[in-house]
């Protein structure tokens, strides 16, 4: 009888082969990491995904919320934070296709707003030198999407992702209160402006307000202390609104019925200060009013100019991370800024069929009407987040939109059907 090649294939035995492979990937690992890091690196993702595979993604998200919000501070922290969610959903799409774990409807709208982000950043209407490296922004709305598949695949718990949010929210504060920079009076860190460090503390700040407000707990004001300080030390105007709009929530968390009544309200106070009819630098000390005139004109010119640029190439914009250079080209305005607000971004550099889809990945983790009180904490960190985006462009920075994808991921899990054939 003809033996098979497999059946002639000596097996691997731990005291056998075992540590001749490792005898002779020693050399290899050595020369790849003094010649070829990112092959190492490249390496040893591939090699951990067997064991990552087995753990439950949902411990995976939770250690995913401090990397994203401290790597900052730790060497090489943010592209650890980056490789981790990048692993959590390799680990998640095994387990789907294992049939370990079921996909949901929402799942098709997250690939086809990162199809539509892919399309305008290969195909640009115009492909102009950047200040910025536009791969590296599209990379974090990559990363982003691929951690809020994941957890719409396979949420953790509500109630510690709020309790984690804060914690980390409240050591980002202290550390930044000790150890960050001033920039004119106003406090960064973290590689963080000003205004990006307010919209990282908005989060936080909300989640341990309603963690104070659910468990009654006074231990929770204290990331509420240390958030509120270090914010207001930021002296971010769009951030006080973004955390502001995340309390409202809270506040009226019983009546869903007049919800619509503050969105209406809400979006009246939002538009009122960015049209400069209500000034909120009397609220910021050390910020002088022409500083803060000269800001309010610098971002409605570029409003405006973003609206310009969305209305004449509609479709698909003039390319992901394309205003900037375009603002600063000789039809422009002469001067290299962004939108300074992430929905006209969407809109100029990747036209409405992006801006919409984003909007109803929004509308899919807030439609929920019937929530536990620990998903209503997660949903008034969206809102804050989604506030925020009005005065800033944060949605391909990680270390600031890290647990927003969470939270968002945590309200569509819970308010979107899975797959019709998983329900059979």
């Amino acid at each position: 009888m003809a033996i098979s090649a497999a059946a002639r294939m000596p097996r691997l035995r731990p005291g056998g082969h075992l540590p001749l492979l490792v005898g002779l990937a020693t050399p290899v690992a050595v020369y790849l990491f003094t010649r070829h890091p990112a092959a190492l690196g490249v390496l040893t993702f591939a090699a951990t995904l067997p064991l990552v595979a087995m753990l439950r993604p949902a411990v995976l998200v939770q250690v995913l919320i401090p990397l994203f919000v401290l790597g900052p501070a730790l060497p090489r922290g943010t592209e650890a934070a980056a490789g981790a969610a990048g692993v959590l959903a390799v680990s998640v799409a095994v387990q789907v296709v294992s049939g370990a774990v079921a996909l949901r409807r929402a799942h098709l709208w997250i690939g086809l707003f990162g199809l539509a982000m892919l399309v305008s950043f290969v195909f640009p209407a115009m492909r102009l030198p950047s200040q910025d490296s536009p791969l590296f922004n599209l990379l974090g709305i990559g990363i982003g999407l691929a951690l809020l598949a994941a957890v719409v695949a396979s949420p953790p718990p509500a109630h510690r992702i709020a309790a984690i949010t804060a914690a980390s929210g409240a050591v980002a504060a202290a550390y930044t209160l000790l150890l960050g920079d001033d920039l004119h009076g106003r406090l960064q860190g973290l590689t963080l402006n000003p205004n990006y460090l307010g919209a990282l503390l908005a989060l936080p700040l909300v989640a341990a307000a309603g963690l104070t407000y659910t468990t009654r707990k006074a231990v929770w004001l204290v990331p509420v202390l240390l958030c509120a300080l270090a914010l207001v030390d930021t002296g971010s105007r769009g951030a006080m609104l973004a955390a502001a709009g995340g309390l409202g929530i809270l506040l009226v968390r019983p009546a869903w019925r007049r919800q619509p009544l503050l969105v209406v309200v809400g979006g009246a106070a939002v538009l009122a200060v960015a049209t400069g009819v209500v000034d909120l630098g009397s609220l910021l000390h050390g910020r002088p009013a022409a500083e803060l005139a000269y800001n309010n004109d610098v971002r409605a010119t570029a409003a405006m100019f973003a609206l310009d640029v969305a209305i004449q190439h509609p479709l698909r914009g003039v390319g992901y991370a394309m205003f900037a250079p375009y603002a600063a080209g000789p039809t422009g305005l002469g001067i290299y800024i962004n939108t300074h607000n992430d929905y006209l971004r969407l809109f100029a550099e990747s036209g409405a069929v992006a801006l919409a889809l984003f909007l109803v990945l929004l509308w899919l983790g807030l439609r929920g009407r019937r929530l536990t009180p620990d998903l209503v904490i997660l949903r008034a960190v969206v809102v804050a987040y989604a506030v925020g985006l009005v005065f800033a462009n944060t949605l391909a920075n990680l270390t600031v939109t890290g647990p927003f994808w969470v939270a968002l991921g945590c309200l569509t899990a819970a308010s979107t059907p899975r797959t019709v054939h998983d329900r059979q």
